[in-house]
């Protein structure tokens, strides 16, 4: 087992071109999950973008069904643990 810890505030900006080159995600789907990361909230990210949170709900149903994951919480670690973290750290 591995447990690593961050300071939120140093961790690495994910950009959301490139989550959506590595994980095949739409362009509004990529920056939701960089959202995530950022440490928004869907309800945070659906007001910044102007639209529903339904919207940003199903949006993210998405981004996890094509990261392969079931949380939101192994969503952010698997998106961290993603080779662009790696290289952004």
């Amino acid at each position: 087992v591995l447990l690593v810890l961050s300071d939120p505030s140093t961790a690495p900006v994910l950009p959301a071109e490139l989550l959506a080159l590595l994980f095949a995600l739409s362009p509004a789907e990529a920056q939701l999950a960089a959202a995530l990361c950022r440490g928004l909230s869907p309800g945070d990210h659906a007001a910044k973008r102007r639209v529903s949170v339904g919207t940003v709900r199903y949006q993210l149903k998405q981004v996890m069904a094509k990261v392969g994951v079931s949380r939101q919480s192994q969503l952010v670690q698997r998106l961290y643990s993603s080779v662009i973290a790696q290289a952004l750290a």
